[in-house]
């Protein structure tokens, strides 16, 4: 979900358990939707939806590191010839490397950034680094 608040857009992102061999969702919906609000097709669930100013559906940028071991700068465990956290400053379950990586380091996003930065791809696209992200951890019984 995403509200505004004190001129600042809060997120949150919602993982329904915390492994390495977990499925994981995004929450979706603020305010009132529309009755047809979130009958879409996969595509648009994929890569997002709707006004962030009201109700949306961030897009799952989180699906792409499913199964995929943490990597850190020293210990390369991502599926490429280099080393993901390394090259983009942050650790993170890197896959070839990432459509999310919340463990990004911190950009100015007034200009475009063409190297890592704190990404939620499917939403922001590869320019715009996050100011600020929150992961809520859920344990899955």
């Amino acid at each position: 979900m995403g509200k505004m608040r004190n001129n600042r857009f809060h997120v949150l992102v919602v993982l329904l358990c915390f492994s390495n061999f977990c499925e994981s969702t995004i929450s979706e919906c603020v305010g009132e939707p529309q009755r047809d609000h979130f009958y879409r097709n996969w595509t648009e669930y994929e890569v997002g939806f709707g006004n962030r100013d009201r109700d949306f559906w961030l897009g799952d940028s989180l699906a792409y590191h499913l199964g995929n071991k943490f990597s850190t700068f020293d210990r390369d465990n991502d599926n490429t010839n280099h080393n993901c956290a390394e090259r983009y400053m942050g650790a993170w379950w890197f896959n070839n490397c990432f459509l999310s990586h919340l463990n990004g380091e911190y950009k100015n996003s007034s200009t475009t950034i063409s190297n890592g930065g704190l990404i939620w791809s499917l939403w922001t696209d590869w320019g715009y680094s996050l100011k600020a992200c929150e992961m809520k951890i859920i344990r899955n019984n």
